[in-house]
């Protein structure tokens, strides 16, 4: 538990009488020591100059309504398909987990390693929640950043301080902290390939900052990733093993926001656009509400040179009434009288009862049309996204359509990607002790698969497709993995030289080995072939590609 924040004491009053009040205690400032007196830490504050405080905890107040900016979605008609396409083509495609760039004499003394290293992370990240996949996390957590500006990833560890899982934590409902004045040493470690990634350690000071949320009526404290205290996740005091139950201790969160400069939270891409969405459903309102009242009626009675009796606007009036909005009026009719004002005269004019349909003006009494049309570029153009991603394909050819996919790409989801990936990187991996593999987010396939076979071709035939490089592709270029190779196959040697090799019987190679290395030679061509199929190409297309890129046997 911690320390009481007041403490009960007994007084008098000006008249002597006893009276009980109640003493705030106010905590010593802990005295930062020479070492983060004198640390490199940035001098510059983000924090809201407006903030409310609660208790000993400094807690900033966020600009907006966080919780209403979740309700956004649900009341907009072109808001969500926008949060949707930017976290399909974010996050939504899945993961791959990536090996860094390396020397090859570097990775040939590794190669254990880094396949131990390989397999180990990818049983974490394939089982880091009990019920979601990191895919279906990371989706969350995006939709969350899009929605409010505001994302949150849960890092859980064991009592040994390892990492054993992820859980995603609802963006509106966590509130920050202000960063502490006394910076935290914290101990970084790097790998670096020039050393054969040794383990090496780098100091710095970091101002960390507190997360918290309200559950059951209680505040949850969380801190932030990377700070290697302990924290009481109720206080959000900071002690040690002895003094902080395990069952007590706070977790850490990845912050994934978008960035502001006026404010530590995030803000959405649509901030500037709020009027437009509050405009487009107050227009969609006034339609409704035009359309469900019958404000243009079905049809309207004309009555020329008379007057209808009072006989005939109540039964008018009753008709509509009890009759119109039945299910079986269909063969009902009306019967109206009326006399004319000028009756008994010598020429009387002609009278007439008209009922005039008033469907023609029903079907094109929508309001507002071209207002809430501009309204919907304006949210498009703040995600900056082309219309076909949000279903206005009426203007595309498969040109157009192609060059917008590119340069969506290129310009908004690939940053937003390496974004995410650095996080999961820097607190996921890191915390795992990753060496020599990186997270990756796949992207759709914009690339074009016949050139790109093509390009493989000339490769093997210049010998330059070795078994390593067509893996390495594979794996990056089609997210798929041709699984291990077999062995005996040289994975720096192209293709076509071991193929050469085995033919020829190679250099003290027997006939069996040849024939058995060939062999295997062959299943790894259609493991490699298979992978890279296309299903935008015909089957003749693929095989023409294939046997282009074949070895050939002279």
């Amino acid at each position: 538990m911690g320390a009481p924040e007041s403490i009960a004491l007994e007084g008098k009053d000006d008249q002597g009488r006893k009276v009980n009040v109640r003493a705030r205690i106010i905590k010593a400032q802990k005295k930062p020591t020479p070492e983060q007196e004198n640390a490199p830490v940035s001098r510059g504050d983000e924090e809201d100059p407006f903030q409310s405080l609660t208790g000993s905890q400094k807690i900033i107040s966020p600009p907006y309504n966080l919780t209403g900016f979740s309700h956004y979605p649900h009341e907009s008609n072109e808001l969500g398909q926008n949060i949707r396409a930017m976290v399909v083509n974010t996050v939504g495609f899945g993961w791959n987990l990536k090996e860094i760039e390396m020397p090859e004499e570097v990775r040939a003394n590794l190669e254990s390693e880094i396949e131990e290293e390989r397999f180990r992370l990818l049983h974490f990240l394939k089982n880091v929640h009990p019920f979601e996949s990191l895919t279906c996390l990371r989706k969350k957590e995006h939709q969350d950043k899009y929605t409010c500006g505001n994302g949150y990833l849960e890092l859980i560890k064991n009592m040994k301080g390892e990492l054993v899982g992820l859980e995603h934590i609802p963006g509106h409902s966590i509130r920050l902290c202000s960063r502490e004045e006394i910076p935290t040493e914290v101990e970084i470690k790097e790998y670096r390939a020039e050393n054969s990634f040794e383990e090496e350690t780098r100091t710095v000071y970091y101002r960390f900052r507190k997360f918290v949320m309200v559950r059951c009526d209680k505040p949850v404290f969380f801190k932030e990733a990377g700070d290697p205290r302990i924290m009481h996740k109720d206080t959000g005091e900071y002690g040690d093993e002895d003094t902080i139950p395990f069952k007590y201790r706070a977790t850490a969160l990845i912050h994934n926001k978008i960035y502001d400069p006026t404010t530590p939270y995030g803000l959405p891409f649509y901030i500037g656009n709020l009027l437009s969405l509050e405009g487009s459903r107050s227009s969609e309102e006034i339609n409704y509400s035009t359309l469900n009242s019958n404000a243009i009626p079905s049809a309207i009675v004309i009555v020329e040179n008379g007057m209808l009796t009072e006989d005939s606007i109540s039964r008018l009036q009753e008709f509509v009434e009890d009759q119109i909005q039945s299910d079986n009026n269909y063969s009902k009719f009306l019967l109206l009288e009326g006399e004319t004002q000028d009756e008994g005269t010598m020429q009387p004019s002609n009278f007439r009862i008209k009922i005039e349909p008033m469907k023609r003006l029903q079907q094109s009494d929508e309001l507002f049309q071209e207002y809430d049309e501009n309204n919907r570029k304006k949210l498009r153009q703040s995600f900056r996204l082309p219309p076909i991603f949000t279903g206005g394909t009426t203007e595309f050819n498969r040109a157009t359509a192609d060059t917008s996919r590119d340069v969506a790409d290129e310009q908004v989801f690939a940053p937003e990607r390496d974004d995410a990936d650095g996080l999961v990187n820097r607190h996921v991996l890191g915390a795992l002790g990753a060496r020599f593999h990186r997270v990756k987010s796949l992207n759709p396939n914009i690339t074009d698969d016949i050139e790109l076979i093509r390009l493989m071709g000339i490769s093997e035939r210049s010998g330059a497709m070795t078994p390593r490089r067509a893996d390495r592709i594979v794996r990056d270029v089609f997210g798929s993995d041709i699984g291990p190779m077999p062995q005996g196959i040289d994975l720096d040697v192209p293709f076509s030289v071991q193929f050469a090799n085995a033919q020829n019987g190679g250099q003290n190679v027997q006939a069996s080995d040849a024939n058995r290395l060939l062999g295997d030679l062959m299943k790894l061509k259609n493991k490699v072939e298979k992978a890279i199929a296309s299903p935008f190409l015909s089957q003749d297309e693929l095989a023409n590609l294939i046997e282009d890129w074949r070895p050939k046997d002279d």
